[in-house]
């Protein structure tokens, strides 16, 4: 549609640039910028949570404490959608 308004606005004098078609890609730049702002801060948050889940792991010593932990890990994972 962009494209369609600056053929149309280039049969004016004063429509030297393309105009709509900039806003557009600057619009659609900020868009994709933001999502893969929001998508980097989603990943840090559960990658902050991983030393201490390895250090669970590492100091499970019996069955009971192990089983208390895949419990824990289970109600994360559901907490956060992840199956």
């Amino acid at each position: 549609m962009a494209l369609i308004f600056d053929l149309i606005g280039s049969c004016i004098d004063w429509y030297t640039l393309p105009f709509a078609s900039m806003l557009v890609t600057a619009a659609i730049v900020l868009i994709e910028g933001r999502s893969v702002w929001e998508n980097e801060k989603a990943k840090k948050s559960q990658v902050a949570k991983l030393p201490d889940a390895i250090r669970a792991i590492i100091q499970c010593a019996d069955a009971k404490t192990a089983e208390q932990l895949l419990n824990k890990l289970k109600e994360v994972t559901d907490e956060t959608g992840t199956k």
